[in-house]
């Protein structure tokens, strides 16, 4: 049987979940919860008011369509470290990374599928990248500015598979050997260095 499920709803379960690490006060900004929907876990950084870094570990037993309606979605880079599922017909495959620039997501379904999954991603509100990446007269790169659009045009979107230096990146993120503020630091500078 699947579930089927609004986004915003899946979201709130997430965010209800046991939280099952927090150890060092230091650490405050880094919360893992218990995944709802299956064995594993969902954890959440929060570098920055606006810069988030997701680690999400899970195995679950049965598929689940994730309903998202149209709604305002920030710049967003997921990296899949390890899909395994029976089901093939995958959009997103291991070793794979998915940008998504600022705008206004479209409507769609999203199938998860009975399966293990290891990804980390990054979210960063359009102001942060802005304010990285302009030049010294305050604009964007031409060859930057299609990811920075207005909350009612669409996204900007692209599948690729991971680079080396990507895959490097992200396997240190995983294994931040750090607490506290240069924890938080390393992080962000890791993040940077995907963007």
């Amino acid at each position: 049987m699947t579930l089927i499920l609004p986004y915003p709803d899946y979201v709130k379960l997430l965010y209800q979940a046991e939280i099952i690490q927090n150890n060092d006060s230091s650490d405050n900004f880094d919360i893992t919860r218990k995944y709802q929907f299956g064995q594993g876990y969902w954890r959440q950084i929060q570098l920055r008011d606006s810069i988030f870094l997701e680690i999400s570990y899970y195995q679950q037993p049965k598929s689940f369509i994730l309903k998202l309606h149209e709604r305002k979605h920030p710049l967003e880079f997921r990296f899949l470290i390890l899909l395994e599922s029976e089901f093939k017909n995958l959009e997103f495959k291991t070793g794979e990374y998915f940008l998504s620039g600022s705008g206004m997501a479209s409507e769609c379904a999203v199938l998860e599928p009975s399966a293990r999954i290891v990804e980390v991603a990054i979210h960063l509100h359009p102001n942060v990248f802005h304010s990285f990446a302009e030049n010294t007269s305050g604009k964007l790169p031409k060859e930057l500015q299609h990811l920075i659009r207005c909350w009612d045009q669409p996204t900007y979107e692209r599948y690729g598979t991971q680079t080396p230096a990507m895959q490097i990146a992200v396997q240190q993120i995983l294994q931040c050997p750090y607490q506290g503020f240069t924890k938080q630091i390393y992080l962000e500078g890791k993040v940077w260095e995907l963007v």
